[in-house]
């Protein structure tokens, strides 16, 4: 069975409003569109879930392919640079 999932990367905040943000987008994303299997959101720092911790969520719900939706305004280092490499590590 193909259970693809969605992995958004947002930076995250410190205010837990900012946060809830990205998990409402993915479960608006959920309840909008049936392309995901699974979709979960994840934070390259400062909240959780961590993106190691995002990625041990998809594979723990049977995750067959995981796509990796970076959640920032511009390609900066934390796009270009921080995220693939914390994404190679865990493969």
């Amino acid at each position: 069975m193909n259970r693809k999932a969605l992995l958004i990367v947002a930076h995250g905040s410190r205010k837990d409003e900012s946060n809830s943000e990205i998990h409402e987008l993915a479960n608006n994303i959920v309840s909008k569109s049936n392309a995901f299997a699974i979709v979960e959101a994840c934070f390259l720092e400062i909240a959780k879930p961590s993106i190691p911790e995002g990625l041990e969520i998809c594979v723990n719900k049977n995750a067959s392919e995981i796509l990796i939706m970076p959640y920032f305004l511009a390609a900066g280092r934390h796009v270009t640079e921080d995220i693939p490499q914390i994404i190679n590590e865990e493969k």
